[in-house]
């Protein structure tokens, strides 16, 4: 119990780390850029309310508050009001009024505005390059493809058969599952879809009805099984057999003894029943196919045969790319298919209703973390080309916001009054607090009904990557 004490601890601390640091660099790009192009800055905070540390450094003051569920750089030649119902105080109350500041040029309110978004997408891109240099970072992007079709389903009746690949969804091209996933979701409102399916070399149209499986949020295609994700080796354990045979981590298993492996829980299970004996393993390494021989060797402490592997075969929507621009690129078309849902009629309810807040945020995070470092590496970098964009938004309160301003100020040469551009930004902000609010209540109810599901699942998932991974006796 107290190491399970400890390891949820370390997990809230890492947790809060990765999660701060996303907020902190965001701050930082729009510090760093007001500094050099000399402008005043009050204020370096993390997190919104009452200070829980801050300190005066050069008349800036910095600080740590309450709330993490951001932060902000207080910029008076950009935002005049502060903002100040939400920032809290920034210096002591016996401060003397200051003087009026000299104006800042539109071009130069943008580059602080846009420094912030910039700063998070050099993180993704160096979170993105430690994965794709990692070897232990295991990404899989598998195609669509139908593993089997109930017969007597719909999807059976038109012609939809196992191995046919899934191309598009209503017209919107999906290459991964989870694409297909994100596209019911959507489209949950419907009865039925359009597939455009790919047979061999032929493609064709069929209608698929969808269907939402009691205990999940979810519609699926009805009848339709999918694939599962492969078993993949993410480590080869020294001296084990695996290793004497040649085997890599990255392998994706094939075959074992000749029969099919779906999951790294069955590679488990077909290892165990083969204790001693020689038989061939087939492997998928670099698009092609390679036997090994090797043999199950009882652990007497595991109670069990073992080749000495790690297999995994769970692999989030964020680590299926290797190759960094790859990485970005598939972060910032998940976001901006969710913004085009928002403002699609027959889309919008379903993709508010799938949309998470602080709370899920904290849990995905809390999950990836619990799946291995690198799941927490790609959530990050996700997350962080996430919140490049959506700050980006022409919102008042965002970045998107003060930039739409300063664009009407240089076309226009004249100022929004500050008392509109005040009120403006106070609104929003009391409106962005108030969805969060509505997000992290939904959120609460989403997961504390089901929150021993959950812990078990995370167990389940660290027992991929641990207890039920095939361990030597070396370790």
């Amino acid at each position: 119990m107290l190491g399970s004490i400890v390891q949820n601890v370390g997990d809230v601390v890492v947790l809060l780390a990765l999660f701060g640091l996303s907020i902190f660099i965001h701050e930082l790009g729009h510090f760093l850029v007001a500094i050099k192009l000399g402008l005043v800055v009050d204020a370096f905070s993390i997190g919104f309310g009452p200070a829980i540390w801050k300190r005066e450094i050069r008349g800036i003051v910095f600080k740590v508050c309450w709330f993490p569920l951001g932060g902000y750089v207080a910029l008076p030649q950009l935002d005049p009001s502060g903002m100040d119902a939400v920032q809290g105080e920034n210096s002591d109350d016996d401060t003397p009024e200051r003087e009026a500041l000299p104006s800042v040029s539109p071009i130069k309110k943008i580059a602080v505005s846009l420094a912030g978004a910039f700063g998070n997408m050099v993180l993704a891109l160096v979170l993105a390059c430690i994965i794709w240099l990692s070897p232990g970072a295991i990404t899989y992007k598998g195609a669509p493809v139908v593993a089997a079709v109930e017969e007597g389903s719909a999807a059976y009746g038109q012609g939809l058969r196992a191995g046919d690949e899934i191309i598009s969804l209503n017209g919107t091209p999906v290459s991964t599952w989870y694409d297909v996933s994100i596209e019911c979701l959507l489209l949950g409102k419907e009865d039925d879809v359009t597939l455009v399916v790919q047979t061999g070399k032929l493609q064709h149209e069929i209608r698929v009805p969808l269907l939402t499986v009691e205990g999940s949020e979810v519609p699926s295609l009805a009848g339709v099984e999918r694939r599962p994700v492969p078993c993949m080796f993410k480590e080869i354990v020294p001296g084990g057999s695996a290793d004497e045979a040649g085997l890599e981590a990255n392998d994706i298993v094939k075959t074992f003894d000749g029969l099919p492996v779906s999951g790294g829980l069955e590679f488990v299970r077909l290892v165990e029943a083969r204790s001693g004996k020689a038989v061939p393993l087939v492997v998928e390494r670099d698009g092609e196919d390679h036997e090994f021989i090797v043999t199950p060797r009882y652990n007497e402490e595991l109670g069990r045969a073992l080749i000495g592997v790690r297999p995994i075969d769970v692999v989030m929507p964020w680590m299926q790319e290797k190759q960094p621009l790859a990485q970005l690129r598939g972060d910032a078309m998940g976001i901006v298919r969710l913004l085009k849902a928002l403002v699609t009629p027959g889309e919008s309810k379903q993709a508010a209703q799938g949309m998470g807040g602080p709370v899920m945020i904290f849990a995905a995070l809390w999950m990836a973390i619990k799946i291995s470092i690198f799941n927490a590496v790609g959530f990050l970098r996700f997350l962080n080309v996430n919140l490049a964009i959506l700050n980006l938004l022409p919102i008042p309160v965002l970045d998107g916001g003060h930039i739409v301003f300063s664009l009407w100020e240089g076309i226009t040469r004249r100022k929004a009054h500050p008392k509109f551009v005040n009120i403006l930004v106070n609104a929003f902000a009391i409106l962005l607090i108030g969805v969060f609010l509505i997000l992290s209540f939904r959120d609460v109810k989403r997961i504390f009904p089901g929150m021993k599901r959950i812990f078990n699942r995370g167990k389940a998932v660290a027992a991929s990557t641990n207890v039920v991974d095939e361990v030597s006796a070396a370790e």
